[in-house]
């Protein structure tokens, strides 16, 4: 999530100017004030914040900023879309603190695209995050290896009621297959085949922009389908990571990271923002 002003700043609290190729970064732990150019595009950048968590340095407008980091950033886009972020460093719990989980069974946690990620072993082990998803949710992003093996059914989430109810949000593989399937309500939507790869870490999105459901991996739309349903809030009583609430379905098997809810469909560049984050 990085973004350039198209001009230059100006400093009223330091005459401290810094040149280099390259823009600023999080090992630039500079005074408030300082300005950064970057020589090869003549960008100008005030740091307004040098604090370690945030280092924050801005352009001519304040809306443009560069980051040190974005993947412990639960309001990734910072226009209050961000929902919940479970980085699964070693917990369960949501980044934000806001939607905490419980684990369940055998849960591990081994290296991810970003430090840890959650390892599930497709007999007994997901994370209960019992009622607290009630939103309404329009976009998915999150890292998986669907392990080597297809466990039919299984979920990367599930935040629903019993099994049958037409209150499901949940994404999962459909059946033994390499598609996958997205539900929000009533209905399964299905992306086109060969959409998840077993056995490999790799980015999956979905977002649900009205009647159409885009399906993206590694940042690029995979496909499209439509949906005559409408993401709805809604109390859902049994919330899962890795687990179905319909009892025939199997566990998840494989390795989750970087799980992050969204309240607004997600456009085709802010994908491939989250694709990117570092």
């Amino acid at each position: 999530m990085i973004f350039y002003p198209t001009s230059a700043a100006t400093n009223s609290g330091s005459s401290d100017i810094k040149h280099s190729n390259n823009n600023p970064t999080i090992t630039q732990n500079l005074a408030i004030g300082t300005i950064w150019v970057n020589d090869n595009t003549g960008e100008v950048f005030v740091c307004t914040d040098n604090t370690k968590d945030a280092n924050i340095w801005e352009g001519v407008k304040p809306n443009l900023k560069i980051s040190p980091t974005t993947t412990d950033i639960v309001d990734f886009f910072e226009d209050g879309s961000g929902v919940a972020l479970f980085q699964f460093d070693n917990s369960p719990d949501d980044t934000g603190g806001i939607y905490n989980g419980v684990e369940q069974g055998d849960v591990e946690y081994t290296k991810g695209k970003f430090n840890q990620a959650l390892l599930l072993n497709g007999s007994n082990a997901c994370i209960d995050l019992s009622s607290q998803m009630t939103g309404a949710y329009y976009s998915f992003s999150f890292w998986a290896d669907w392990g080597n093996r297809s466990n039919r059914w299984e979920r990367i989430f599930d935040f629903g009621e019993v099994q049958g109810s037409s209150w499901q949000c949940l994404i999962c593989r459909h059946s033994y297959t390499s598609q996958l399937c997205y539900r929000n309500g009533a209905y399964n939507i299905y992306s086109d085949n060969n959409y998840i790869i077993n056995g490999e870490l790799h980015h999956y999105a979905i977002v649900q922009d009205g009647g159409t459901v885009k399906f993206y991996r590694d940042g690029d739309l995979f496909s499209t389908t439509s949906t005559s349903e409408t993401p709805q809030q809604h109390s859902r009583s049994h919330c899962y990571i890795g687990k179905s609430n319909w009892i025939s379905d199997e566990m998840y098997k494989g390795r989750i990271d970087q799980l992050r809810v969204f309240n607004r469909a997600l456009m085709d560049d802010e994908i491939k923002q989250l694709y990117k984050e570092q």
